[in-house]
């Protein structure tokens, strides 16, 4: 599938899905998500056509974690609106390290302002008009937070990276192989993603006046936008499960 089609697909799929009141915080959540990827698969489209593909890979590895959080979101349609509250909570507490950094100690979150709380009591408030035992949940996981914050980096969901890549999948040889398909993949994503001198990745060559002349490699744009289209269509499979929980979770 072109990277094009990839992007009309997800585009497509969106449009016909709506949330529901009842998962409020996940939806946004998701959605958040979704909105990432579609602004990332664009963004890889404009650099691979203004001739720097390479620069692509930066976007190509945020449209994949995105589409990768909101997998791991959708998983378990039980667990759906546990996930969306944990998700919602520790970007609060990353906002509020972001916003106290120069005071912040570096093994872990600081604690939260009392905006922070009054924003979480309202997310509360609004989500518990349309599900009864919503403001419990989102609250009790903020309290859950405030006791423990998370260290720095730490992914929202509790778990390290292969974890996650794990849980992702059924059987355990299915996770095994999962688990080593998406580190690749992660893999190669971060090696050309972050600043390197790419001795190894460039060609590098003397014209015959002894000018030396440095190229990317002819294959730079396939491999950034085969990643892009994979995060697409893992983000379109997050958005169909969503769509097929039953009334009962949604």
């Amino acid at each position: 599938m072109s990277l094009a089609k990839a992007i009309a697909a997800l585009d497509s799929t969106v449009s016909i899905f709506q949330g529901s009141g009842t998962n409020k915080i996940p939806d946004v959540v998701l959605f958040n998500y979704v909105i990432d990827v579609q602004e990332q698969s664009r963004a890889v489209q404009a650099v691979v056509q203004a001739g720097v593909p390479r620069a692509a890979f930066v976007n190509a590895r945020a449209a994949m974690e995105s589409a990768l959080d909101a997998s791991y979101l959708v998983a378990d349609p039980a667990e759906y609106r546990a996930r969306g509250a944990r998700a919602r909570v520790v970007e609060m507490f990353e906002q509020e390290r972001l916003s106290r950094r120069a005071d912040l100690e570096k093994t872990v979150l600081p604690g939260a302002s009392e905006a922070m709380e009054a924003a979480i009591k309202s997310d509360a408030a609004l989500w518990e008009q349309d599900s009864r035992g919503a403001r419990a949940l989102l609250l009790s996981t903020f309290e859950h937070f405030c006791k423990h914050p998370p260290g720095i980096g730490d992914h929202w969901s509790g778990l390290n990276r292969i974890e996650l890549y794990r849980s992702l999948a059924g059987t355990k040889e299915e996770k095994d192989e999962m688990a080593k398909m998406l580190d690749v993949v992660y893999g190669h994503l971060s090696l050309h993603a972050h600043p390197k001198p790419r001795t190894s990745q460039r060609v590098a060559s003397l014209d015959p006046d002894g000018t030396l002349v440095i190229a990317g490699r002819e294959n730079d744009e396939e491999h950034a936008v085969n990643a892009t289209v994979l995060a697409i269509q893992l983000m379109i499979a997050a958005v169909e499960r969503r769509k097929a929980m039953t009334q009962e979770v949604a």
